[in-house]
This record gives C-alpha cells, sequence and structure tokens, in this order.
C-alpha cells in the first residue's frame, strides 16, 4: 500500500538536526583552538617584527659610523680643512662623485674641529655649527621625507684629537629597504609617523614607524590545528554518510531511476507523459520534477534555437565590416580559399573583381573622414546592389573592395563591373559636399575554366589590372591579359621576391623594429613587440610585400629562424636598455619543427634581464594542438613567456583555450577596431572581463584613436598597443620607421 506523498523536508529534518548538533559542537571546539593559538602567534609576531626593526636601525647608524676609518685616508678632506678657501668648488664636484662616500647618502658637509662649517651655502639643509658634545644621530622630517642626519668625525691616525666632522644626510626609509631583508615585516610598508619639520632622536624613531607584517611564520601549527578539525570533523561525516546512504537507496533510490529512464527518452528524442510513481515513499519533490521534465526539454529546445541564433550575430560581426557592412578581409580569406578547393576539384570559370577608389585620401585629408566614411557606404552599396544574386562585395583594405565572381565569362564580368561604375557615377557625392567626381579602378582576373593552374596567380593579376585602371584614360574596368605582366611583374614581383628571398636565407638585410606595449593602468612602456622589415638600397619593404612571398615560397620557418638571431644580436649589442621585454612571432611551421628548442638557444641567457615573450597565433596552435603545445611547455619551463596573437580571429571554443599553454591572450585587430560598434563593444567588454578573471594578461592591438583606446581601457585590457600609442622604431627609437 502507497502512503501519500511526503516532502523530502520531513525525511531530512531529523537527520539535518543530528548532523547539525555534533558539527556545531566540534567546530567550537576547532575555533577556540584556531582563536588561542592565533592570538598566541600575533603576539610573537609582533616583538619580532619590533624587535627586527630597531636592530636594522642600529645597524644602519653603526655603518655609518664606520665611516671613520675611511675617511682617515681621504687626503681630499683634509686639504679642505687646511686650505678651505676651494670648499665651495670642491664641495660642489668633489664632495658627492669621488666614490668616498656610500651612495646610499644624498647630501653631505664638513665641519671643523670646533663644528663650524666650511662653508655656508644657501640651499644646504645642514645648521652652520654643530655641538660637538651633543651630535648625536638623528631624524628630521622635511616635506613629507624622513632624513637621517649624522655627525661623522675623523682624524688621520687612532688616538688623534679629531680633526673635523662630516655631517652626512640620507633618506631613511628607503636605505632600511634597500640595505635589510626582513624576515617579518613587509619593507615596502615602512612609513615614518611624523609632523613636518619635527627632529627625532634615533633611539625614539622605531617608536614612531608604522608597518605591516609579513605572511604568518606560525601557519604550520596552525595548519596543524585545522588538520586535526579536519580528521574530527572526517569521523563525524563519515558516520553520518552511512546513514545518508541507507536513506538514499531505500527513499530516494527508486523515484531517481524512475527519472532516469524518463531523461533516457529524452536523449532519445521521445516524448513522454509522467507516469503514476510506484515508490512505496513517494517524495512530493521528486515527482514534481519528473512530472516537469517534459516543460524542460522544451525550454531546453528553445535556448539551443536562441543560442544558435545569437552565434549566427556573433559570426555575421566578426566577419563584417562595421562601416560599410560588407563583409570583411577575413571573410574573404576564408571564401576564396573555399573557393580555391572546390574550383580545383570542378571545372567552372571564376574570376576576381578588385574596386579602389582613386584619391581617396585626398577626399579623406580635404573633407574629414567622416565624409570620407559616407562615401564608401555609398560605394560599397552601389556595387552590392548591382552585383548578382549571390555574388557578395569584400572590404579587404582602407579603400579596396573585392568581389568572386563564379560561373560568369569574361565577357560577363566586364559587362558586370561597368555596371558597377555606373551605379558609383549615378551616386549624388555632391549631397555629402564634394565638389570633384568620385572615381572607382576597376580590374579583373579571370581564369578559365580548363587553366585552374592560373588561380595562385589571380590574386596578383587582379593588382595589375587595378594598377593598369588607374593610368590616365582608363575609365572603365580593365581585364587582364598577359602582355600587362611584361610591364608589371618588376613592379609587384621580381624585385621583392628576390629582396625577400635573399634576405631570409641569408640574414642579410633581416631588421627588427619595435613597437611598445603600454600598461593600460600606468600608461608605462611594459615591453616591446618586434615587427619585421627587410631592408635594401631603396629602403625598407614592409610586411605587406614580404609574408606573400614567404608564404608563396614556404619559407616560414626560415624567416622565424634569422628574426631570432637578429634579435639575440640586438640582445646582445644592448640596444635595450631600459625596456622590460620584447616579444616575437612564430610561425605555425616553426612550432611543430623538433629542433625549435635549440633555434632558440641563443635567447635563453637573456632571460634573466628581460621577458622575451613568444607570440603565436590561435590557428596555428589548434591545428599542432599536441605538438605544439608540448614544445611550448618545455619554453615556459624555461622561463620564456607565451601569448596568444588574434584572438578572435579563429574559430576556436573557449574549451580549446583552456588547453593552450599561454600567459597572454592579443585580441586582434579587427575586434578592437570593430569596438566602435555597441555589439562588438559589449562582446569585447564580457570576453575580456572572463579571460581576465582566468588570470590571463590582455593585449588590445589596433589602437589608432582616443575612443578606441578609452574603450579598451574601459573593457578591462591591461595592456594596448597600436599608433596612437606608438610608432614602430629601430633599436627602441634610434631610427624611424619607413
Amino acid at each position: 500500500m502507497a502512503f501519500r506523498p511526503l516532502s523530502i523536508n520531513h525525511y531530512t529534518l531529523g537527520f539535518l538536526l543530528l548532523i547539525t548538533v555534533m558539527f556545531v559542537g566540534t567546530a567550537w571546539l576547532g575555533f577556540r583552538s584556531i582563536e588561542n593559538a592565533g592570538q598566541s602567534l600575533e603576539q610573537h609576531r609582533e616583538q619580532a617584527a619590533r624587535e627586527e626593526l630597531e636592530d636594522a636601525i642600529a645597524s644602519l647608524v653603526d655603518h655609518l659610523d664606520r665611516l671613520q676609518s675611511r675617511l682617515s685616508g681621504w687626503d681630499e678632506l683634509f686639504q679642505q680643512l687646511d686650505q678651505p678657501l676651494y670648499y665651495s668648488y670642491w664641495r660642489q664636484h668633489r664632495l658627492m662623485q669621488s666614490g668616498q662616500l656610500p651612495s646610499s647618502i644624498d647630501q653631505a658637509e664638513v665641519y671643523d674641529a670646533s663644528g663650524k662649517v666650511l662653508g655656508h651655502f644657501a640651499n644646504s639643509p645642514f645648521p652652520p655649527q654643530i655641538d660637538m658634545q651633543h651630535a648625536r644621530p638623528e631624524v628630521h622630517v622635511e616635506q613629507g621625507t624622513a632624513w637621517l642626519y649624522d655627525y661623522v668625525p675623523f682624524r688621520r691616525e687612532p688616538g688623534q684629537p679629531v680633526q673635523g666632522w662630516l655631517g652626512i644626510r640620507l633618506a631613511l626609509i628607503p636605505a632600511l629597504q634597500q640595505r635589510f631583508d626582513f624576515r617579518n615585516l613587509d619593507k615596502d610598508s615602512l612609513q615614518l609617523v611624523a609632523r613636518n619639520d619635527e627632529h627625532i632622536p634615533i633611539n625614539a624613531v622605531a617608536d614612531r614607524m608604522q608597518y605591516h607584517r609579513k605572511p604568518n611564520p606560525g601557519a604550520e601549527e596552525l595548519l596543524e590545528i585545522v588538520k586535526r578539525s579536519v580528521w574530527q570533523l572526517s569521523a563525524i561525516i563519515g558516520i553520518l554518510s552511512l546513514l545518508f546512504y541507507f536513506l538514499m537507496v531505500k527513499v530516494l533510490g527508486q523515484p531517481l531511476k524512475d527519472i532516469s529512464r524518463h531523461i533516457d527518452r529524452l536523449h532519445r528524442k521521445e516524448a513522454f507523459e509522467p507516469e503514476p510513481s510506484m515508490s512505496r515513499l513517494p517524495i512530493a519533490e521528486l515527482e514534481k520534477v519528473r512530472s516537469s521534465l517534459v516543460a524542460y526539454d522544451a525550454d531546453l529546445r528553445k535556448a539551443q534555437q536562441d543560442l544558435d541564433r545569437k552565434n549566427r550575430a556573433l559570426w555575421k560581426l566578426a566577419h563584417h565590416d562595421a562601416l560599410t557592412g560588407m563583409l570583411n578581409r577575413r571573410a574573404f580569406d576564408r571564401d576564396w580559399n573555399d573557393a580555391r578547393q572546390l574550383l580545383r576539384r570542378r571545372r567552372i570559370e571564376i574570376g576576381l573583381v578588385l574596386f579602389d577608389v582613386n584619391r581617396f585620401k585626398a577626399i579623406n585629408d580635404t573633407y574629414g573622414h567622416q565624409t570620407g566614411d559616407e562615401v564608401l557606404k555609398a560605394i560599397s552599396h552601389g556595387i552590392q546592389s548591382t552585383l548578382r544574386q549571390g555574388e557578395q562585395l569584400y572590404r579587404i583594405g582602407g579603400d579596396e573592395f573585392a568581389s568572386i565572381l563564379i560561373g560568369s565569362s569574361s565577357e560577363e564580368m566586364l559587362t558586370l563591373t561597368r555596371r558597377c561604375l555606373e551605379a558609383i557615377e549615378s551616386c549624388d557625392f555632391s549631397a555629402l559636399g564634394l565638389r570633384e567626381t568620385v572615381r572607382v579602378s576597376c580590374g579583373i582576373a579571370y581564369c578559365p575554366a580548363e587553366d585552374h593552374q592560373r588561380l595562385d596567380k589571380l590574386q596578383w593579376q587582379a593588382d595589375v589590372a587595378v594598377y593598369q585602371a588607374k593610368k590616365p584614360g582608363n575609365h572603365g574596368p580593365v581585364l587582364f591579359d598577359d602582355s600587362m605582366a611584361n610591364g608589371s611583374q618588376s613592379i609587384f614581383s621580381s624585385w621583392i621576391n628576390e629582396a625577400v628571398y635573399q634576405a631570409v636565407t641569408s640574414g642579410e638585410g633581416v631588421v627588427l623594429f619595435y613597437q611598445s606595449i603600454v600598461n593600460t593602468q600606468t600608461l608605462d612602456i611594459d615591453y616591446y613587440e618586434s615587427l619585421l622589415r627587410i631592408r635594401n638600397e631603396s629602403g625598407y619593404i614592409p610586411p605587406s610585400h614580404i609574408f606573400p612571398v614567404v608564404h608563396s615560397r614556404q619559407l616560414e620557418t626560415e624567416l622565424d629562424r634569422s628574426v631570432i638571431r637578429e634579435l639575440a644580436r640586438d640582445l646582445a649589442d644592448r640596444k635595450f636598455q631600459g625596456i622590460n621585454g620584447v616579444s616575437i612571432n612564430l610561425s605555425a611551421e616553426t612550432l611543430v619543427q623538433s629542433a625549435l628548442i635549440d633555434w632558440l638557444a641563443p635567447l635563453r641567457p637573456f632571460l634573466d634581464e628581460y621577458r622575451i615573450t613568444l607570440e603565436v597565433t590561435e590557428t596555428s596552435l589548434i591545428t599542432h594542438l599536441g605538438t605544439a603545445s608540448r614544445h611550448l611547455e618545455t619554453l615556459r619551463e624555461q622561463g620564456f613567456m607565451v601569448a596568444l596573437d588574434d584572438f578572435g580571429s579563429g574559430y576556436s571554443s573557449l574549451l580549446y583555450l583552456t588547453r593552450m599553454p599561454v600567459d597572454t591572450i592579443k585580441f586582434d585587430i579587427a575586434l578592437i577596431q570593430g569596438m566602435e560598434d555597441e555589439r562588438i563593444h559589449q562582446l569585447v567588454q564580457e570576453l575580456a572581463r572572463m579571460l581576465s578573471g582566468l588570470g590571463y594578461e590582455l593585449v588590445a592591438e589596433g589602437i589608432e584613436t582616443k575612443e578606441i583606446f578609452e574603450r579598451v581601457i574601459d573593457a578591462g585590457f591591461t595592456h594596448a598597443q597600436g599608433y596612437y600609442l606608438d610608432t614602430p622604431k629601430r633599436h627602441h627609437g634610434n631610427e624611424p620607421s619607413s
């Protein structure tokens, strides 16, 4: 016969009362023991800290008194006593610069045997006359600083009468902090409580000092007390667990099994209706849970739909340009790679169209960035509205746009791009205040279905076509043909290819510029990121020209090794005076090399002096997570730091992040510059808050405006980097970048 369902409180009330009485009693005994031990420990620590401070002050005074033996051999000092006429000059140029006095002494003054100063100066903190009978060390508080004054007698030979006195002054608290390592007190917290202009005898200074004590040296004793309490509690809990086990098996076991079966049916996507309980002691709460599972399943399905919708929105934010609403460079690279992979397996025509706004910098400089932004919006929407269904426009640069056309002939591409240019010409830019015509150059690179070997050259060919379209007399789209390559190959490829290849393989011409990474709280420079340039007779080749050659010729590993060698030379040449550290970038290809640890060996001798950070991209870590992680863990053990670069540009989940051996996370430039959009700002702020809470340092790249910098600080980033804060420079600012 089944009983009426009762609340679980009825079953557990008696059990909880028993646990409460036993636990409270045991806790009271434990806390009493801890409290008594703590009081005794505090008294001991206070006494030890006070004695340690008094010993340190006495030792400091004794150290100053021992100057007598050093002064007895200082001939210049006795010359001043004999001929004080030149004392003013000697005091200014020799007294503190001679090396005879400890560096901790701030100022000094020489007195004759009668206690009269050899020369009185308006800026001297010392009195013109001292009482030789009462010349004792004392502390003067001047403008908030505690100065220790002492007067040391000196004589040529022991046993002779005192021939003069040397008055010395040094900052008391810095001297204590630099000279002594305290065991019981925190020396950084030392401060003297006194009024301004107050004089305090040295034997009373300790009474006026305030400080914080170091962590409890008697923690082991307290830990033993806690351990005994834990053992006592564990025994009690063990007994109660046996009782609780019996209660769970008899009262909760059967209903939970019923619920488990219902959950299994939910996993199989089978809907169900709650069945009447068969338990002899049914619990009201469990019955309610069982009957609510269907509703929870419906809510879960709805939550999953909402999550999918938000993920799609987040994907759109990450792959769309915040200004124009068009797809961005990241989306272009992804779609272009996808198209290349698809077309290598299928015979179909493909074209790449590039649009470049002519003299856009002049528009920005003349009418302002806001007008320039409106021009870009009008151009992009004019082109997108003209493209056919399924064709997308990408903003791949400041004033550069691209579109991938699949399945169209070259004649159809020319016709379509002419309509795009006509749509741009029909825009009324005069409404924006422009007095001149806005023109856009268009270049087309076409790959026939039967010649997909040209795919790798398509972007270069489109660049050449745009270059031709910008020439005087060209107002329409230009379709690349092989004749253009003869005149343009050297402009876009030959000298750059050769210069980059020679520099990477030989190491000659590889140059590192350095851009500061600023602490957002103090605005001080914490360390620098090394940025690659290649030098030749024409100047410096920028990264935008270097890395396409490196990738096409698979020189990533050779380039990384050249950068490591160049950084080691800069460190050895001491070109980083005043810099705390430096970071370098490593490619995915380098990360998986078994010789990576040996390649970085030239940097290890500098780890004691500099913080050296290895920057790796999220994509490279995920692609080779096992091997790369092992290598990076070894390097971290050796003292290197690891930074995850371009965070937010890949597709990994936060679960991957927890498995990555990194210390610092650098947010991708697109996310940071997109913070002008409120939705991206909120997204970045939430990510920063979460990652900062996990203990990571956060670096925001691409800071180009004051507004973005303020938003980065508000979001909680610990460091920032960008042209608003600093431009890359050679050798810590000795040579400007180009």
